[in-house]
């Protein structure tokens, strides 16, 4: 399958953790999805705000720059150049409130939401969930509260957790910590 990842918060590409620079939660945890679907096979082209806005692939993820926001495209007119164009199978798009109100050349959409709803982008959110094949939350309290914000249907919001890469930690034994952890 051929995913087409939107990621458009701080500047990053496949090599950005590896030069020991820092990045957002969000950023890494499509960076890290990417990762994961190639390495399943898939074919995976992720936009980004690239921090030199050159192509590369690294992991076997295609990273590709978003190109310049403008009035006429506020997505980047790179990425909207492409997703316009070339077909993919799934679309996940971070963040962005009104992200699916255009239509793609994507047959399923996923909206992958980071943040908590606020009812004051009710009207933006809710103008895009006719393109929307399901919203993505990063925990049940999470997809809860975006039922009771944005009144979506609890049946069309999955939970897709952002997780660590215990292999980038060999020194830190992640099960026994979390297991071990007493709750107060």
């Amino acid at each position: 399958m051929k995913f087409v990842l939107y990621v458009s918060g701080m500047p990053f590409d496949g090599e950005t953790l590896r030069k020991g620079e820092s990045l957002g939660g969000s950023e890494t945890a499509g960076l890290e999805l990417a990762k994961e679907l190639a390495s399943h096979g898939h074919k995976v082209i992720l936009f980004s705000n690239s921090p030199d806005q050159q192509n590369k692939v690294v992991d076997d993820v295609i990273y590709m720059d978003i190109g310049q926001r403008t009035e006429e495209f506020p997505l980047g007119h790179k990425f909207t150049s492409y997703a316009e164009k070339v077909p993919c199978d799934v679309m996940i798009a971070q963040r962005h409130p009104e992200f699916f109100k255009y239509d793609f050349n994507s047959k399923v959409n996923l909206w992958w939401t980071h943040d908590l709803g606020l009812k004051r982008h009710s009207g933006r959110v809710n103008s895009q969930l006719w393109n929307i094949d399901k919203v993505l939350a990063v925990s049940e309290f999470h997809k809860s509260q975006m039922h009771e914000v944005y009144g979506i249907p609890k049946k069309d919001i999955g939970v897709l957790r952002n997780g660590v890469d215990k292999s980038a930690f060999p020194e830190i034994d992640v099960e026994r910590k979390i297991a071990s952890k007493t709750m107060i």
